[in-house]
């Protein structure tokens, strides 16, 4: 007699929903990596460009101001005696928020946050930079005193 066994209807569809379920699972974790990219690009971007404004105020002996503009989604490098030395737009699905930095505009203004670095390289003021898109973030301090930037 022979003792040797099929797969039953029960097994095979056990197979197929445990194989069913880990290809959600990898289909979930992959769909996310270009929001991680955009996300992790634009963090990187901002935070060199502050340590940008550092360096000319520094350099340059003037005093250089870092303005971020919430609602429209940019952010601009300027000087007080030359204007504007850079202007960067980021991607529309990320989102900004700020904690600390000066707000001294108003009216059509109101929204541009600003770090303002003087010809000595000190920060006016610190505060975190909050980047979001969808469940994602990531934060960008400014460190008191010496202007240092580190991102979370």
């Amino acid at each position: 007699m022979d003792n040797t066994r099929g797969v039953t209807l029960i097994e095979l569809l056990m197979v197929i929903a445990i194989i069913s379920m880990l290809i959600f699972l990898i289909s979930v974790s992959t769909a996310t990596p270009m929001d991680r990219s955009i996300l992790e690009s634009a963090a990187n971007m901002i935070a060199q460009d502050i340590r940008l404004t550092q360096q000319l105020a520094v350099s340059r002996e003037d005093t250089y101001f870092f303005e971020i503009h919430i609602m429209d989604n940019y952010y601009q490098i300027r000087s007080q005696s030359t204007g504007i030395y850079k202007k960067e737009y980021l991607h529309d699905s990320i989102s900004i928020s700020l904690i600390g930095f000066e707000n001294p505009y108003t009216g059509s203004h109101k929204d541009l946050k600003v770090l303002r670095y003087t010809s000595a390289g000190t920060p006016s003021t610190t505060g975190t930079i909050t980047l979001k898109k969808g469940n994602l973030f990531k934060q960008i301090t400014v460190m008191v005193g010496t202007g240092r930037v580190k991102i979370d």
